[in-house]
């Protein structure tokens, strides 16, 4: 269907009891750079190499790094487990909306 596969292993998780919502996010987390990796995989099969603008990426990896750094502190020391679930619902919710409608 296109997507990673997140969309149905989180809510699997929960929903069997097998992972809190930390646990299911962390996994997530995991799947999701699976999927990228397999993803940037088969783009370089295709194209004899990656077409990519270095450039561009730096920024991207600085983003992604400083956001990571900043949500797994606010995630570890602040935020509650019930928010997590709430927080977990939205980003569901919104990939469903978004599956649904093409």
């Amino acid at each position: 269907i296109g997507v990673g596969g997140g969309i149905f292993l989180s809510p699997l998780l929960l929903l069997a009891g097998w992972a809190n919502a930390r646990e299911t996010a962390a996994v997530s987390a995991g799947f999701i750079l699976l999927s990228s990796l397999a993803g940037l995989t088969g783009l370089a099969i295709q194209f004899d190499g990656l077409p990519v603008r270095w450039e561009e990426l730096l920024w991207f990896a600085l983003a992604a790094t400083i956001g990571g750094y900043i949500g797994s502190g606010l995630g570890a020391k602040r935020f509650s487990p019930i928010l997590f679930r709430r927080a977990l619902a939205v980003v569901l919710v919104f990939a469903a909306v978004k599956l649904a409608t093409g």
